[in-house]
C-alpha cells in the first residue's frame, strides 16, 4: 500500500569491552549515563546526577545505545 514497515527485536545485551573511533559505523550508537568516582550515575547529555548509585567495583559505569538494522533487499 506504499508504505514500508520495519520491526527490531530489541534485548538488553551486556558488553566488557568498548572501543571510541573517529568516525562510527552507526552514529546511533551512543552513551547515554556514566558514573562518577563515588558512583553516582550521571545522565551523559545533562550532566546531572540521576539518583542511582551504581557499582564501580570494576572501573566507570556507562550505559549507551547500540543499534544494528539489516539493511531491506528489495527486489
Amino acid at each position: 500500500m506504499g508504505r514500508l514497515c520495519q520491526r527490531a527485536d530489541r534485548e538488553i545485551v551486556r558488553v566488557d569491552h568498548i572501543a571510541f573511533v573517529e568516525n562510527p559505523r552507526d552514529r546511533r550508537c551512543i552513551i547515554t549515563k556514566t558514573s562518577d568516582d563515588e558512583g553516582n550515575e550521571i545522565d551523559y547529555f545533562t550532566w546531572e546526577k540521576t539518583g542511582k548509585i551504581v557499582n564501580n567495583d570494576e572501573g566507570h559505569h556507562f550505559e549507551g545505545r547500540m543499534f544494528c538494522y539489516p539493511t531491506l533487499g528489495v527486489l
